[in-house]
């Protein structure tokens, strides 16, 4: 069952890892499974990382057989610290792909009910008048 195991995940890994001419032929698809295989690799490093320094705390310990728990503690809390960096670095990037005008119309952080009552018009179909909902209840 190990054995079956740990043939299944060199095979996913070296599947994962390894570049194969047929995956795309224009630039754009090579880019994103180039950021693909990178952010795969940050979250494996990341991960091996973690369980080094979980490995690192058995020689403080006084029964290491013990606390074996902590490599996949560690391991554990490697991957999580990779994928945050991975949201993180892709969300930086996809901020920075937006054209310039999207981001000089998207307005701050700090501005008024007028300023956005006018954004909304800018960005709103004219409308007739505005939207009257009304309710009426009866017991």
């Amino acid at each position: 069952m190990l054995k079956d195991t740990s043939r299944l995940i060199s095979i996913t890994l070296l599947w994962a890892l390894v570049a194969t001419a047929a995956w795309g032929q224009g630039p754009r698809e090579e880019t994103v499974w180039q950021d693909s295989k990178n952010d795969l690799k940050t979250v494996l490093y990341a991960g091996a990382g973690g369980m080094v320094l979980g490995l690192s705390t058995l020689s403080f310990a006084k029964r290491p057989s013990k606390k074996l728990r902590n490599i996949t503690i560690g391991g554990a809390l490697g991957v999580a610290a990779g994928v945050a960096f991975v949201i993180y670095s892709q969300a930086a990037k996809s901020r920075s792909a937006l054209p310039q005008a999207e981001l000089d119309s998207v307005p701050s952080a700090y501005f008024n009910s007028q300023e956005r009552e006018q954004w909304h018009a800018a960005d709103a179909p004219a409308m007739a008048g505005p939207i009257l909902v009304a309710h009426q209840f009866s017991f």
